[in-house]
């Protein structure tokens, strides 16, 4: 029996968690308690997201073949290209289906990530550049 996995990121640029725990409810992921969506915390500066991120960690472990992760933006997958590269080939390497809903992204395992990873790319410069001009504009 496959499961639907959610995984929310609550950082600066990131979408508020309550819209991200409603999206992941609409997709049919578990939200009780001890359900099957995790969560993490961005810290200010993350430059080791693996030991930054322990629910990403420990939602790879819990993920098997034919499990469908769901993340509510691009901008929740990680903090870098590199980072998402890394997570999204690890859900893969699992067997699992990445569903990323802002924009409506599916990726099966085996399917090439290199676009989804431009695109993450493209989101995280477009919030530094929001970022640069707020603080320019003040």
């Amino acid at each position: 029996m496959s499961i639907n996995w959610g995984y929310i990121l609550d950082g600066a640029g990131r979408p508020p968690v309550k819209s991200q725990r409603t999206i992941l409810g609409l997709a049919n992921v578990d939200m009780s308690e001890y359900g099957a969506a995790w969560q993490d915390r961005l810290p200010p500066r993350a430059t080791r997201p693996r030991s930054a991120l322990p629910g990403r960690e420990l939602l790879l472990k819990a993920v098997a073949v034919g499990d469908t992760v769901h993340v509510v933006d691009m901008l929740c997958l990680g903090v870098s290209e590199p980072d998402v590269e890394w997570f999204v080939g690890e859900l893969q390497a699992r067997g699992a289906t990445l569903v990323v809903h802002g924009g409506t992204k599916a990726l099966e395992p085996g399917e090439d990530a290199s676009e989804l990873v431009k695109e993450f790319a493209l989101a995280r410069n477009a919030l530094h550049m929001r970022t640069y001009r707020a603080k320019k504009s003040k």
